[in-house]
């Protein structure tokens, strides 16, 4: 069974992260966990919903993170339709690359790991399931497997503009061909752009967000709606 942490681990940089934001968190220790069925005996107790991440490449389009609720069916090919991705052919990207690209490991994939893409190859796609309320707790690993940090939607938003880092949420239960748009480069698809637009990047401040990872142990409308509360933070 999953403890609080309740002491801060300076040495983990999630927490350094949120903490320096002031954003409000909380961590729990639990055995290492490499698969959702592990996650869900570690912590399936706790308040919030539990994730699963895929990582994965495109020869076009490049690389992408999806996190997802954990009992949410993602189909790859419904996927690419979603995010409007013509010509795709995505797959599971291979662990060295994962690796290189977010700092961590197999088992230890979360979305807190965008703050390693210090050179923005990454796109993140959010399950609309994690949004549905605000006061809602998504919950993953701190890029640790033996940890797993709870956070509300706003949070995560947050974390993720400190990053500029842009969401992209899709409703995975709505069918992508179902509604024709104009631009036809975002069927189904919602996204919420990083609030930093203009700030600069360095490599500097880039590198200063990494950290490491210890592997241990339907419709538009419906999206919009889902996504109304974020849309104004």
């Amino acid at each position: 069974m999953a403890e609080l942490v309740i002491s801060s681990d300076e040495e983990n940089a999630v927490l350094t992260q949120l903490a320096g934001l002031s954003l409000s968190s909380k961590t729990y220790s639990h055995a290492a966990a490499f698969t959702v069925e592990e996650q869900t005996a570690a912590i399936s107790h706790l308040e919030g919903s539990m994730t699963k991440n895929l990582f994965l490449k495109d020869k076009k389009h490049g690389l992408f993170l999806v996190t997802a609720r954990h009992d949410t069916v993602v189909n790859i090919k419904a996927l690419q339709k979603h995010l409007g991705l013509k010509g795709a052919k995505m797959s599971f990207a291979k662990e060295e690359l994962l690796e290189s690209t977010l700092g961590v490991t197999k088992g230890s994939v979360t979305a807190f790991a965008m703050m390693n893409d210090a050179e923005r190859q990454v796109r993140f796609v959010l399950d609309s399931k994690l949004l549905e309320n605000s006061e809602t707790k998504i919950c993953c690993h701190p890029l640790r497997n033996d940890r797993t940090t709870c956070v509300s939607a706003a949070v995560l938003r947050s974390f993720m503009d400190s990053l500029d880092v842009g969401i992209s949420v899709i409703d995975f239960e709505s069918d992508p061909e179902s509604v024709c748009f104009e631009d036809s480069n975002v069927p189904t698809t919602s996204v919420i752009p990083h609030k930093n637009k203009n700030r600069a990047d360095s490599s500097d401040s880039k590198g200063a967000h990494r950290g490491r990872s210890k592997d241990r142990g339907g419709d538009l409308a419906a999206v919009r709606s889902a996504m109304a509360p974020f849309l104004t933070l």
